[in-house]
């Protein structure tokens, strides 16, 4: 086997050598013929190991939680890797997006393999950025660097025992509460598995911006938002949504977002006998996998399948009934389990409802009977509140309104050319009685005779000037008004495209808000319950001193 490309991690690779060595030792089903090959006693050692899993968990009468798959990665899409943002975003989204900063066109609409995409952003963000190929037009064209990062991509495993439904609201609420809060705009592609992979992997891309929306453009980066803290935060966030996902579907499977170090570590259980991670494949031994060819890391990660089976029998043969924490004091074991139950619930409930605090059953009750009340004007507040609504509501006013001042306009041009035609129409009455009595005009302009039907109220050339000019004028209007009309229809047209987009927002906020309701009432239920075990415990344990006249209890006056 090739391991030069795992160089790198030596110590990694002395514990799996060490460990495959411990595997070959180990007295199994596999004494009876040890001039077997390698490949086939690596195979005996799996199938032994395999039966002493199934006979361990008939031992224990099939109990413990199956163990789902829990994948959540974290990378920057950057410039100095050859990457664009524009190229990662047509990708997963498997669309049509040109690079307005490269005049390149990244066409990926004949890949498949997309369920769904959406982009989901705070509602400060303006409304281009709701649309793909503007948003990270938008992010090249902010970059001024050659090396300048570009985006933060988020890809997480979802978990294949849900519907696509189940899973796509546990994703929007996911990316909502942990990553649009903070000011990202996400763009959100769910994909299905593949062809000729695992058929349960169902898995998400989420692109982030890493810089703040200020006003109507991009800001300054966001270097808080590179903290490995935060990573690990998300981590260990999108494990317990998971869970709490997982349980509501009646689904026994659970993740874990901890290493299996850390793992081993809280179990109480010995380090070296913590399973061995496996590596990752990549693209292109994927694709040899696929086909039928074997790789070098394929291969090591068959051999890590092998260790971690014999691993688990280890654990299972080192464990002995001494050790187990139940038989050795199931009283304090129980008050121990219920008290670490008390801590989370409460920690729950702080996370469901949104508290700075960890509530008590009676106060968590109060707030989701608030809330309960609250549920039928969600969706009302959130439309009031839609900034990106609002801004379409407003340009859509201010298109009526120039439409209107135009017409305005139009209608004093139009009581200006009627005054001119009036005036025209007496010009031409009063040049044609002149032509008829040519003697009496001509002692009217002399002076010596007055005549009103003489009288000229002005000039035929300035009449004729003015209403060419108005003429124009008019055909100016018409022109704006056309243009006008055409700017109101538009903003008509993203209103409306707004507005069905913030009321579908709405109504996923308060389906989210009416599910969070249910979820908290049930763990304030289970809270509750769990309230009133550890009282009758203390109850039960609190020390009693009878007396002739006194009964004296903990916590307790004397009464007579």
């Amino acid at each position: 086997m090739n391991y030069d490309r795992f160089a790198k991690n030596k110590f990694a690779l002395n514990r799996l050598m060490r460990l495959v060595v411990i595997i070959v030792s180990w007295p199994c089903c596999c004494d009876a013929n040890r001039s077997e090959s390698k490949g086939a006693l690596i195979h005996r050692c799996a199938m032994c190991a395999a039966r002493w899993r199934q006979k361990n968990r008939r031992r224990n009468g099939g109990s413990g939680a199956r163990v789902s798959i829990f994948h959540l990665s974290a990378q920057v899409i950057g410039r100095s890797s050859g990457r664009s943002s524009t190229a990662a975003a047509a990708y997963r989204a498997a669309t049509r997006i040109l690079d307005e900063r490269t005049g390149e066109v990244h066409d990926f609409t004949h890949k498949g393999g997309v369920r769904e995409s959406f982009i989901l952003a705070p509602d400060t963000a303006a409304p281009w950025m709701h649309e793909r190929d503007a948003l990270w037009n938008g992010v090249e064209r902010i970059e001024k660097r050659k090396d300048a990062q570009l985006a933060r991509e988020i890809e997480v495993s979802l978990p294949h025992e849900l519907s696509h439904e189940r899973r796509r609201r546990l994703l929007i609420d996911y990316v909502i509460d942990e990553f649009v809060s903070r000011g990202m705009v996400a763009d959100v592609a769910m994909h299905q598995p593949g062809k000729t992979g695992d058929r349960r992997n169902e898995h998400a891309h989420i692109l982030l911006t890493l810089r703040h929306i200020d006003g109507n453009d991009f800001g300054s980066k966001a270097r808080e938002w590179n903290d490995k803290d935060l990573i690990e935060k998300w981590r260990e966030s999108w494990a317990r949504r998971v869970n709490l996902a997982l349980k509501e579907g009646a689904v026994s499977a659970r993740v874990d977002h901890r290493s299996y170090k850390r793992q081993m570590l809280a179990q109480g259980i010995n380090v070296e006998l913590a399973p061995l991670a496996t590596v990752h494949l990549g693209p292109q031994a994927s694709t040899l996998e696929r086909r039928g060819t074997r790789t070098a890391p394929g291969n090591l990660n068959r051999e890590v399948a092998v260790i971690n089976l014999e691993l688990e029998r280890i654990r299972c043969q080192a464990r002995t009934p001494s050790e187990d924490p139940v038989s050795a004091d199931p009283v304090s074991w129980h008050s121990d389990r219920m008290a670490q139950r008390y801590g989370k619930l409460r920690q729950q409930l702080r996370d469901v409802l949104g508290l700075s605090h960890l509530p008590a059953a009676e106060e968590s009750r109060a707030e989701i009977a608030r809330r309960r009340n609250d549920l039928p004007f969600i969706r009302a507040l959130y439309l009031k509140k839609s900034k990106p609504l609002q801004m379409a509501i407003l340009h859509m006013d201010e298109a009526k309104e120039g439409v209107s001042k135009i017409k305005r306009r139009i209608n004093l041009l139009e009581e200006e050319g009627r005054e001119l035609r009036r005036q025209a129409r007496q010009c031409s009455a009063v040049l044609q009685w002149r032509q008829v009595h040519s003697l009496r005009s001509w002692l009217h302009d002399l002076g010596l005779l007055k005549t009103p039907a003489a009288q000229l109220i002005a000039a035929p050339e300035l009449l004729q000037r003015q209403w060419e000019e108005a003429r124009q004028a008019f055909g100016r209007l018409q022109s704006e008004l056309q243009v006008a009309q055409m700017r109101q229809e538009s903003a008509v047209q993203a209103w409306s495209k707004m507005l069905a987009t913030v009321e579908d927002e709405a109504h996923q906020e308060s389906a989210k808000s009416a599910w969070r309701v249910d979820n908290a009432a049930s763990l304030a239920d289970e809270l509750q319950q769990v309230e009133a075990s550890l009282r009758q415990q203390r109850e039960a344990s609190a020390p009693t001193l009878d007396s002739d006249n006194y009964d004296v209890h903990l916590g307790s006056g004397p009464t007579p």
